[in-house]
């Protein structure tokens, strides 16, 4: 969702007693395996960001990495074998890319610049990793500093070939996707605007076309859009009903064009990251119900029936 500020998601899987992991929700959290068995997420567990994997119905937690740099951001490639991700040095203020194997080993870095770079993902044939960068590290007014100027960047998996995609420099910008036929990226953005909440747009590849708008209200929030398997159909999380608290976004679903959105979730809580299962026939979900900062991963199937919390918080 679009915020300012960064949230914290805590993990408390049931296996064989109760585990406690702090996750940074500030951007894409966790990433499904291709054949739907293990997801991946960044925890501070450690008192730093660490990568760990888990089965998806949230047992056999194991942690991949050990290292003293922040890793957030993970994203599986299509054939399941690597991982990208997000790597923040120690006291450093930019952030860069990286890919690692599977198992946890071998980090290549991909990206090497004083900008930040986060949300990676690969395109559906794994040649291409599409990511956003920041590019002016600014005075906050509410004190401190924080990172502007966001546009979508895509280069090889060797970090070769980097190319601009968009030239908008947006004020805040959510995780890219690559649609499955490997022809658009998806992606939600706040433009530089008085009164304009974050929207969803749609990017040819080619660049052969502007980003197309496909939420037309203004005043309502945006974010998080993600290609359905089959590309037909788009998840996405929105304020777009009545609010009972300040945060108050469900977990919508819409056709590719924008049209026909189906509200999935009524449990009035702060959603986001929404995520198709494989097969297509579920969506995991970040929640925090309570609005404390402590967020559960949830799964829903598509016609908003079976809801199934996956991961349990106290």
């Amino acid at each position: 969702m679009f915020s300012k500020a960064t949230s914290m998601l805590t993990f408390f899987v049931i296996m064989f007693g109760v585990t406690t992991f702090s996750l940074d929700t500030s951007a894409q959290t966790f990433s499904i395996s291709p054949n739907g068995s293990e997801i991946v997420f960044s925890s501070e567990k450690s008192g730093h960001a660490e990568f760990y994997m888990m089965n998806s119905d949230g047992t056999q937690v194991r942690q991949l990495t050990f290292t003293k740099d922040d890793k957030r951001d993970p994203a599986f490639s299509p054939d399941g074998k690597f991982i990208v991700y997000v790597s923040v040095p120690h006291g450093a203020k930019d952030g860069q890319i990286y890919v690692m194997d599977y198992e946890g080993k071998n980090h290549r870095r991909i990206t090497n610049n004083t900008f930040y770079d986060t949300s990676p993902s690969f395109s559906p044939d794994g040649s291409k990793i599409v990511f956003i960068r920041a590019h002016r590290y600014r005075p906050y007014s509410m004190g401190g500093h924080i990172w502007d100027d966001w546009d979508l960047y895509s280069m090889n998996v060797d970090g070769t070939e980097e190319r601009r995609l968009t030239q908008g420099k947006y004020y805040q910008l959510k995780p890219p996707h690559y649609s499955p036929d490997n022809r658009q990226i998806i992606f939600a953005a706040k433009p530089r605007l008085i009164d304009v909440e974050g929207q969803i747009f749609v990017m040819n590849l080619d660049g052969s076309t502007d980003p197309k708008q496909l939420t037309t209200d203004l005043k309502t929030i945006h974010s998080d859009p993600v290609f359905s398997p089959d590309g037909k159909k788009i998840a996405f999380v929105s304020n777009r009903v009545s609010q009972i608290g300040i945060y108050d976004y469900e977990v919508w679903i819409m056709d590719s064009d924008g049209s026909n959105a189906v509200q999935i979730t009524q449990n009035h809580s702060s959603n986001q990251n929404p995520v198709f299962t494989p097969d297509g026939k579920r969506i995991l979900f970040l929640s925090d119900k309570k609005r404390n900062d402590k967020k559960e991963l949830w799964q829903i199937d598509i016609h908003g029936k079976n809801l199934k919390r996956i991961t349990k918080s106290l």
